[in-house]
């Protein structure tokens, strides 16, 4: 369960930002998620928006936390390539590329409070440290600088030979989870569950195994937000020398943008099956659409929900990048509901993405205070982050116009179109 993030020297981040999904008492408990043996955190945000101009760096906070997992899934085994692991510090001002890149998450692992972190210099790391706190004490698991380790009492078994093994441009962390350490087993496991889609764009085909089903909640839905969907199919594909250049460029694909394991994918092309999609035809006959006949939204909804409701089955975080691109309005309210209703939320599933949609600001009991955040930049071109919460809001306060107006920072904006490209007169008709 994550509880903040925060990041510095990354893309458009100079200073240190940090986004918090511990809920505000100031906004009650309910539809939350309740935490136990915490003194100062009674409950956790289901979900968080951020909304914020274009190039206002919104997306950065997505990147950076994908950015993290991946250090810590992959930097061990390397089996990535290594753009995926450059390092991206802050370009407007030149010092930032002789500053490290620091990254750090409190979250909840089997139930206990964890403070992680890492700094990251020229594909090297700089520090990293990992506590704990059992009874509300921090306990110290491990402090790296640089080649130098410190251990504490409470991390036992193999950590000498996971440090022998921990190159100076892989994370400890990564190389206990590429070597399956017990004692760190519930730690990894909180960044292994996470999923993402940190890219607009999804692939025009979906490959399955002839064994692999697709979730019947994702269908009901299709056919709820009357897409015309009715039912689906398996086409097996047969092996040839296109569609084996598709896969590497597939896997390529999967790999850097939707951050899905590419062993997986490789198991694949063993046996190679087309999804597709049932519409209702002439005389009430099913006729199947190829995923890539669908209309760009059902593509997307299908990415989307199957990592959500993956998400909720692990009680995991899901980082979706723009939730509203090709998604109508009200299917965004529909996931965002998944995540705030403990019914269809029982185990503590968390969302974390970006919109420039307006009209959820406004719906009816959808979205806290606390849940809504805004990045803009400075006058050094650095993203500020800030939530909602942090205004002093009256009875009646319309969000959605009060945003659009400028008040609460975080647009393009404000004011008339006129006032912003003033048209000369003769131009004008």
């Amino acid at each position: 369960m994550l509880l903040r993030f925060a990041v510095a020297n990354h893309g458009s981040i100079k200073a240190r930002q940090e986004i918090s999904l511990v809920a505000s008492s100031k906004d009650g408990l309910q539809g939350l998620i309740p935490v136990q043996g915490m003194r100062d955190v009674q409950a956790v945000l289901p979900a968080a928006l951020i909304y914020g101009a274009n190039a206002s760096g919104k997306s950065q906070f997505i990147d950076a936390m994908v950015f993290l997992r991946r250090w810590i899934l992959h930097s061990y085994d390397r089996r990535l390539p290594e753009a995926t692991f450059q390092l991206n510090p802050f370009a407007l001002d030149p010092g930032c590329e002789m500053q490290p890149s620091i990254f750090e998450v409190d979250f909840l692992a089997a139930g206990v409070h964890h403070e992680y972190g890492c700094a990251l210099l020229d594909g090297k790391v700089v520090e990293e440290w990992l506590y704990r706190f059992p009874f509300q004490r921090k306990q110290l698991l491990f402090e790296r600088d640089g080649e130098q380790y410190r251990f504490g009492r409470g991390l036992k078994g193999r950590k000498g030979f996971i440090k022998e093994l921990t190159r100076s441009d892989s994370l400890f962390l990564s190389a206990a989870y590429g070597r399956d350490y017990a004692e760190l087993k519930s730690v990894t496991h909180f960044f292994a569950s996470m999923s993402s889609m940190t890219r607009l764009s999804v692939p025009d085909r979906t490959l399955w195994r002839e064994d692999e089903k697709i979730d019947s909640r994702v269908l009901r839905v299709l056919r709820q937000i009357d897409t015309g969907i009715t039912g689906h199919r398996l086409k097996r594909l047969e092996e040839s020398e296109d569609s084996s250049d598709f896969m590497q460029k597939l896997q390529a694909l999967f790999a850097e943008e939707l951050d899905i394991d590419i062993e997986r994918l490789r198991a694949i092309q063993e046996q190679l099956f087309e999804f597709e999609f049932a519409h209702t035809g002439s005389e009430n006959h099913p006729v199947y659409l190829n995923f890539a006949q669908e209309s760009a939204g059902t593509k997307r909804l299908v990415v989307i929900l199957r990592a959500v409701f993956d998400s909720l089955d692990e009680g995991a975080v899901y980082i979706l990048d723009e939730l509203d691109v090709s998604v109508h309005t009200r299917v965004c309210e529909l996931l965002l509901d998944l995540y705030n209703s403990s019914q269809t939320n029982p185990k503590g599933a968390q969302l974390l993405t970006t919109t420039h949609n307006t009209h959820l600001l406004t719906a009816k009991d959808l979205l806290r205070r606390d849940q809504i955040w805004f990045t803009a930049k400075s006058k050094e071109g650095a993203t500020l982050l800030w939530p909602l919460s942090d205004f002093r809001i009256p009875q009646g306060f319309d969000t959605g116009e009060s945003y659009l107006q400028g008040m609460l920072g975080g647009i393009p904006f404000a004011g008339r179109v006129a006032d912003l490209l003033p048209i000369p007169d003769d131009h004008r008709s």
